[in-house]
């Protein structure tokens, strides 16, 4: 493996066997090392490469910038969550984690504390996101010595929420304020409190994110009509206030996200808002 580019005394961009660039990191990977020089693989503690043009030179960058531990725990927290989650994650997910780790690193060397004022959604829509976030954050503590605690740990299942989509990254945050504008919706048509403890709600929660996520992604737009569903027709027959309801929550995703919901989307809310209502 030989240097093409030194970025730092820690990071050098190398090429694989395909002959595509990689970023490879190591503790004095690049010191006292010129062009076309070997890389001493007993150094390397780290080999990246993203599909994506724009993601592999926004990598080449960080990797210029910032320190290499941080891409280290970046990528032991992206694999880690996709574990948990059994699923895969925007390859992006490493470097919003590295980039926000080191700045959250800096920010605890100076005492400054940045709120999480949207903690207590991420606990109650993302659980398993926070409990990633939560593990993170011991991580990070325990390898660079920070006091970070539960408000870092929403940020980071922020970051991880957002690689969820497999059509990309979605924006969390705007995520996160359209669903409890929805469930808010749900509550005053519906003249419900609903308790947000039981596994009917986190069952719910699980369904409309990935219809929320389904509507800003724009993946199936052209689901078959079930008029002539039987299970479609006596569901909305029998629950026919939350049929209604559903009309005006559909004026709001048709406002905010220009989607009008599906007879599918339909049959699934009912199924667990009557799951949820009639408990």
């Amino acid at each position: 493996m030989l240097i093409y580019k030194k970025l730092n005394n820690n990071a050098i961009i190398s090429k694989d066997e395909n002959h595509k660039e990689i970023v490879v990191m190591g503790k004095g990977i690049a010191f006292k090392k010129d062009i076309y020089d070997e890389v001493d693989e007993e150094l390397i503690t780290g080999i990246y490469a993203l599909k994506s043009k724009n993601q592999q030179s926004k990598l080449q960058q960080l990797a210029s910038e910032i320190p290499y531990e941080f891409f280290a725990i970046a990528s032991d927290i992206t694999m880690n969550a996709k574990k948990i989650l059994e699923s895969e994650l925007d390859e992006g997910l490493l470097l919003h984690l590295a980039d926000h780790l080191h700045y959250s690193y800096e920010k605890d060397k100076k005492g400054i504390k940045t709120p999480n004022l949207m903690l207590n959604e991420i606990k109650q829509f993302y659980k398993k996101e926070f409990e990633i976030g939560t593990a993170a954050v011991g991580l990070v503590n325990r390898r660079l010595g920070t006091r970070l605690g539960e408000d870092e740990a929403g940020f980071i299942a922020f970051h991880i929420v957002s690689c969820e989509s497999t059509s990309g990254t979605i924006d969390a945050n705007d995520l996160l304020i359209k669903m409890q504008k929805i469930i808010k919706a749900f509550e005053k048509y519906l003249h419900v409190t609903l308790d947000k403890e039981s596994y009917e709600y986190s069952r719910f929660i699980i369904h409309l994110k990935f219809f929320m996520t389904k509507m800003i992604t724009s993946t199936s737009r052209n689901d078959k009509s079930l008029s002539d569903d039987s299970l479609y027709q006596m569901l909305v027959e029998k629950y026919k206030n939350i049929n209604e309801c559903l009309d005006k929550i559909n004026a709001i995703t048709l406002l905010d996200f220009n989607y009008e919901l599906t007879d599918t989307d339909r049959m699934y809310l009912i199924i667990h808002l009557a799951r949820l209502v009639n408990k």
